[in-house]
């Protein structure tokens, strides 16, 4: 017999764990899923026995399962009802990105959890062969932890050539811009202490603050072979103007100059104009990449300029590779890899003020796209429920 299956929305705050614990979650788990951040949106799934956890990120057009577990219950259950439970849920998680309209849904697994593998198995999702280095230098890989996309039908035919790029998590807190080059430059060696390297070699070349500026970033891809144009709606330096440097301004304008000095010497091209989402979508349109300095806080409500890779795009959605995601929260790789933004969100993001609201974007083409990982022509959706 089929239980009915309830959603309960679980707000970020001091009363999640409470409430987590009330509807029945176990300890351990509570703790886990209540570290919510501040732009993250969750929801507890169940059925019966049985709860299934989903939270993204407010602007993420995905849904993400990031656990399951038996509830506390007095009754014993097996695994086959444990089974079905899940897959009741998750097709009903099928159904809800489907009817809001969202490209794909995502799941975390870990190495014990044999019954919700073969269930996702079973639905259709795809497990995830990263191409990249998606870990911490500072703690192990976890090598447990798989990444698993499931394409909502109505997007399958999109998705089925595009390239994904190789996904980077950045090693520090500063070097979004060099961890987005990495992406693009398609130069990870999957070695948390070599890419650390690696970042920080491109983060000398492009700095001039704490981050990166727009023409030191793309003197520095330059610098490795790639074709760059910079756009930007100012010819001054934008990020580290007041909030994220120590350097005063004529420190900053004559690093600013040297950059651009150099990113010309290396054969890079700028326009400085209004900017507009038509310069992203164009750039994709030509096989290129996108590197977009964005405002972090719609993003995970961070107030920090950041620099984030969009590869791709399926109807009315971008789709990005966001080197930064918060373990603090109980984000993991999955949430920022092939991450879908509504072009309206990601537009609305792409701008940064210390003084005024600026722009830039450094559109980006390489000679690596054949190390890239292509999604399979044909993927399994929605097998028979």
């Amino acid at each position: 017999m089929t239980e009915k299956i309830s959603h309960i929305s679980i707000e970020s705050g001091e009363s999640s764990y409470e409430r987590l614990l009330a509807l029945g979650v176990p300890e351990e788990r509570a703790k886990d899923w209540a570290r919510l951040g501040p732009k993250m949106r969750a929801t507890l799934w169940t059925n019966g026995p049985v709860g299934v956890w989903e939270v993204h990120r407010e602007l993420s057009a995905h849904l993400r399962i990031a656990g399951w577990t038996l509830l506390d219950t007095d009754q014993g259950v097996c695994e086959a009802e444990q089974a079905r439970c899940v897959r009741e849920i998750i097709s009903e998680l099928c159904d809800e990105m489907c009817s809001r309209r969202f490209p794909l849904m995502k799941a975390d697994s870990w190495a014990d959890e044999g019954i919700f593998v073969d269930v996702l198995r079973s639905i259709g999702f795809e497990q995830v062969t990263i191409n990249g280095n998606p870990h911490p230098i500072e703690n192990d890989r976890d090598y447990s932890h798989s990444g698993w996309l499931l394409w909502n039908p109505d997007f399958v035919r999109e998705s089925a050539n595009l390239v994904v790029p190789a996904y980077e998590h950045q090693k520090t807190e500063f070097t979004c811009g060099p961890a987005s080059a990495l992406m693009t430059l398609g130069e990870i060696e999957g070695d948390p202490h070599t890419d650390f390297v690696n970042e920080l070699d491109l983060w000398r070349q492009a700095t001039y603050s704490g981050g990166v500026g727009h023409f030191g970033l793309a003197s520095a891809l330059a610098d490795h072979g790639a074709q760059v144009e910079v756009l930007a709606s100012t010819s001054e330096p934008i990020v580290g103007i007041s909030k994220t440097t120590m350097l005063g301004k004529r420190a900053r304008v004559a690093l600013h100059c040297e950059h651009m000095t150099r990113a010309r010497e290396l054969g890079v091209t700028s326009q400085v104009r209004e900017l507009s989402v038509e310069d992203i979508t164009s750039a994709l349109d030509a096989g290129r990449h996108v590197i977009a300095l964005v405002d972090l806080a719609p993003l995970n409500g961070e107030d920090t300029p950041h620099w984030l890779l969009i590869w791709g795009r399926v109807g009315d959605f971008l789709l990005i590779h966001d080197p930064w995601y918060d373990e603090e929260f109980g984000e993991t790789w999955v949430e920022t890899y092939v991450q879908p933004l509504h072009i309206r969100d990601l537009w609305e993001a792409a701008q940064w003020a210390d003084d005024t609201h600026e722009r830039a974007l450094l559109s980006v083409r390489t000679s690596r796209r054949n190390s890239f990982q292509r999604f399979p022509a044909i993927l399994r959706v929605f097998r028979e429920r």
